[in-house]
């Protein structure tokens, strides 16, 4: 159970420099309202959104990833606007029931045609 821990933390940072499709943990932390810094690497940006841009840096650019680390902790207003899009993005958009529906949507027409009626 993650939940502890992310209940501790004041953002969460994936510093990855491998590919990395889309990150299960990444959302996890954003849905439990951690501001997310990562790299811009894999599905990062599908799930930042164009909200969280500013929050993603180059892979290995360390520089880059200490710049938008020191503005959240020391721009508290600033870190509380990026957990709250975080969260709202992921709610809208990874949510089981989201989802869910987008999984319908891509198979149902299928199945409809697979059964006989017109799609």
């Amino acid at each position: 159970d993650v939940r502890p821990w992310l209940g501790a933390a004041n953002a969460f940072v994936l510093a990855s420099t491998a590919v990395e499709t889309f990150s299960n943990a990444a959302l996890e932390a954003a849905a439990s309202g951690l501001a997310l810094v990562m790299t811009d690497i894999g599905g990062a940006r599908e799930l930042v959104g164009s909200e969280g841009r500013d929050w993603l840096v180059p892979p290995g650019d360390v520089g880059a990833m200490e710049k938008v680390l020191v503005r959240l902790a020391s721009d508290p207003a600033a870190l509380r606007e990026v957990e709250a899009t975080a969260r709202k993005r992921v709610l809208e958009h990874f949510s089981t029931r989201q989802m869910d529906q987008a999984w319908c949507d891509l198979l149902w027409p299928e199945a409809r045609r697979s059964a006989g009626f017109a799609a």
